[in-house]
């Protein structure tokens, strides 16, 4: 099984302007835990609800402080035709939570929970034979 078949809905996306609280509330509001932050168009971070925690933490004003001041820039990205063992190794090495899945553009972001879907209960993905 690759990633693009667990890609079941486009990723939530903001602008690296909106307010950390903002981007928050969007997250809880989607149900996810991270969103792709894009600049002109392009692919450039991801913010997760780590990065906002952290942000909290950090003494910022959530309320005033855009997302591009606690995102993470440049994340390592996939292929859609990445395996999910292979991503699974991947989350196990680096202790990361979510995977943008890139071809060209942002395809989606596929959470810990997603890929783990993959490994060990195909059959629960919608579509799947």
């Amino acid at each position: 099984m690759q990633l693009r078949d667990l890609i079941s809905t486009p990723p939530e996306m903001c602008g690296t302007h909106i307010t950390i609280a903002q981007a928050a509330k969007e997250m809880a509001s989607a149900g996810v835990g991270s969103m792709g932050v894009v600049e002109e168009g392009r692919f450039v971070g991801i913010i997760t609800e780590r990065d906002v925690l952290e942000a909290v933490a950090g003494g910022f004003d959530v309320e005033s402080e855009p997302v591009r001041c606690c995102m993470t820039r440049n994340p390592d990205v996939f292929p859609p035709e990445t395996d999910v063992f292979q991503a699974a190794d991947f989350l196990l090495e680096t202790g990361y939570r979510h995977l943008p899945v890139v071809e060209d553009e942002l395809l989606g972001i596929l959470s810990i929970r997603d890929v783990l879907v993959g490994v060990i209960d195909p059959g629960r993905i919608i579509g799947s034979s």
